[in-house]
């Protein structure tokens, strides 16, 4: 039986730990985005430009943000599909 690669193993990992993270943002559908109100933002403690805010059909929202401590905005890294 060959041995998986090191990188083969790390990636089926965080692929097991990315879907338990993020199995609830799985089948919703994006159904609004805009910046974060100043409330929004004073509530959370966030500093500097304002967050993007994604809405989602069941209610829920979701914020990019730089790192897990909220230290400001992130980015998402967005690829079209073939029926795009």
């Amino acid at each position: 039986m060959p041995m998986l690669s090191d990188s083969v193993v790390e990636t089926a990992r965080m692929t097991k730990f990315y879907r338990g993270e993020f199995s609830h943002l799985m089948g919703r559908t994006i159904t609004d985005v805009r910046a974060m109100y100043e409330e929004e933002m004073e509530l959370s403690a966030w500093h500097g430009e304002r967050g993007a805010v994604f809405t989602l059909d069941n209610g829920g929202m979701f914020i990019p943000m730089s790192d897990s401590e909220g230290n400001g905005v992130g980015y998402l890294m967005i690829q079209e599909g073939r029926n795009a």
